[in-house]
């Protein structure tokens, strides 16, 4: 066979095949229905646009005012979302943010976690058995504009911008893109961090540089960032020694790459006055380590007066298949969000020209009486 034909049955067999057209599937400029809450909140559940929980009705007021959070114009395109081939675009991401409870200010962050997922094999994370559930890692100055919970109880509940951030992702992923549970999304047992599930890094509590700074970010920048794991543990470790041999054994036991350890403040102090950097205890919880993954094919000779095989690319050194991020509060407790079906993605979040305009507006909807 030729490499034409090799290379099309290779791309037949491994990317996408669109089933409609780009542009196609575009939302409608205006859809009405009138309504009591309890009436468009049925509406809404009957067609498959809510998560079960209730809904935000998006009126036009409402969705204008969210999008006073970005300078981006409405029709701007970030791009097409399989499986159904919707195309995301600004203002749909303020609608569904609506829905979920956001607020204007909440805006540059969806759209820069958007932006994110969209570098991703999302067709995966959202089609798949796997129940690949959606991690945002929050990194930066906007974690205290915007109140996000980063001490005690930082996977929640209980905080606002925590809560809806996840869940208008979650919104955007299955009305946008068709990530229908039982249609679309075949997951076999699904996961309730489906819902919302957005961690705030301690920084402040951390011996070690931030995550968003160990991805090549200014401290001043602020990230959100992206992976995708179908498992939870969480487990307490008392001793340097206690919480490497725990990660040892547990990550042995599942033997797949891309896991991220929220670690607590207190056990990452620990780790710090014995001496540990993070690129240290990372390479101490993945030394000879057996990492599960497609075996190489088998080698064959090439066809006489066929060019050099291309070499295969370096295999990644293992420590840089986990994340480590420091949050949460007092206790020596940690966990592992993984194994996930993507290398954690990064991006920055970009802010409107009149953001401290916008956090002084509604920042007493953000924060709690003491």
């Amino acid at each position: 066979m030729t490499d034409e034909v090799v290379n099309a049955i290779i791309d037949a067999l491994t990317k996408p095949q669109h089933i409609v057209p780009r542009g196609l599937i575009k939302e409608p400029e205006e859809r009405v229905f009138r309504g009591t809450f309890k009436e468009i909140n049925q509406y809404f559940y009957k067609n498959w646009w809510t998560d079960g929980l209730p809904i935000i009705p998006p009126t036009k007021e409402a969705v204008e005012e969210m999008l006073q959070g970005t300078d981006l114009p409405p029709e701007t395109e970030l791009g097409e979302m399989e499986p159904r081939g919707g195309i995301l675009t600004v203002e749909t991401i303020a609608v569904n943010a609506v829905m979920a409870g956001c607020l204007p200010v909440h805006m540059p962050v969806l759209i820069a976690a958007m932006k994110a997922f969209l570098k991703t094999v999302y067709m995966v994370v959202t089609a798949s058995t796997g129940s690949w559930s959606r991690l945002w890692l929050i990194n930066g100055p906007i974690r205290k504009d915007l109140n996000i919970n980063c001490g005690t109880g930082a996977l929640g509940p209980g905080w606002l911008s925590n809560s809806t951030i996840g869940r208008a992702l979650g919104l955007i992923i299955q009305n946008t893109g068709g990530a229908r549970p039982g249609i679309h999304d075949m997951g076999t047992l699904g996961s309730p961090f489906k819902y919302t599930f957005v961690v705030g890094e301690n920084e402040e509590e951390s011996p070690w540089p931030p995550l968003h700074v160990e991805k090549s970010f200014s401290e001043d920048d602020s990230t959100v960032s992206f992976a995708a794991p179908n498992a939870f543990i969480q487990f307490i470790a008392t001793t340097p020694q206690e919480l490497i041999a725990s990660l040892r054994e547990r990550l042995s036991l599942q033997m797949m790459p891309n896991n991220v350890i929220l670690l607590s403040p207190e056990n990452a102090r620990d780790l710090a006055k014995a001496g540990w950097t993070k690129q240290e205890f990372k390479r101490a919880i993945t030394e000879g380590l057996q990492i599960r993954g497609p075996p190489p094919p088998p080698p064959s000779p090439p066809p006489p007066g066929s060019p050099p095989p291309t070499p295969r690319p370096p295999t990644p050194p293992r420590e840089s298949l986990i994340d480590i991020v420091v949050t949460g509060g007092p206790g020596r407790w940690l966990s592992i969000a993984g194994p996930s079906v993507t290398r954690l993605v990064t991006e920055k979040i970009e802010l409107p020209p009149n953001w401290d305009k916008l956090i002084a507006k509604y920042r007493n909807l953000l924060v709690k009486e003491t």
